[in-house]
């Protein structure tokens, strides 16, 4: 192989990994609460594009592997939302109903903990190989099968709390 092929390559190379690095170093990750809320958004496609979009953004800035585990984050937005609409609609009701609507909720996280105990269970034995790369996937693959228990459950309690509101 020509030694100045070679030095050319490692150069390119080089370059490369560390425009990567600072592109990386460029994104900031943001805390949960720093995020939007449902109700700042037309409709909940809208929302759900803005988490996507920082999804990919954060997955474009990890360098991959098990960085890319933190860049899943829409199931805890959408708990955000949740936790939002439940407070709301708790506000609204009766003492009667208020005790309803606890053991709803906490019948729902029960339901809600034992799936996810059971999707992990399912995602442990897919995924048993060695490698950041699988860690990832994983991540993301736990990520679409949670987010939308969660979502439905928080449009649920939104939708209540909207009919509440429109006696």
């Amino acid at each position: 192989m020509n030694p100045f092929f070679k030095i050319k390559h490692t150069i390119t190379l080089t370059l490369t990994l560390l425009s990567l690095n600072l592109s990386a170093q460029d994104f900031q990750e943001k805390p949960i609460d720093s995020f939007r809320m449902l109700d700042e958004f037309d409709s909940v496609k809208a929302f759900e594009d803005y988490i996507e979009d920082y999804v990919q953004e954060c997955l474009d800035n990890s360098l991959g592997g098990s960085n890319s585990v933190r860049c899943f984050i829409s199931s805890q937005l959408w708990d955000k939302e949740l936790n939002k609409y439940y407070q709301l609609l708790r506000g609204e009701l009766s003492e009667e109903n208020k005790v309803v609507l606890k053991d709803a909720q906490l019948s729902w996280i029960d339901t809600k903990d034992k799936t996810i105990r059971m999707n992990s269970n399912i995602l442990n034995l897919k995924y048993n190989e060695p490698g950041t790369m699988f860690i990832a996937i994983r991540a993301s693959e736990a990520s679409q099968s949670i987010s939308p228990i969660v979502k439905q459950r928080a449009l649920l309690l939104r939708s209540w709390y909207h009919s509440l509101l429109e006696e």
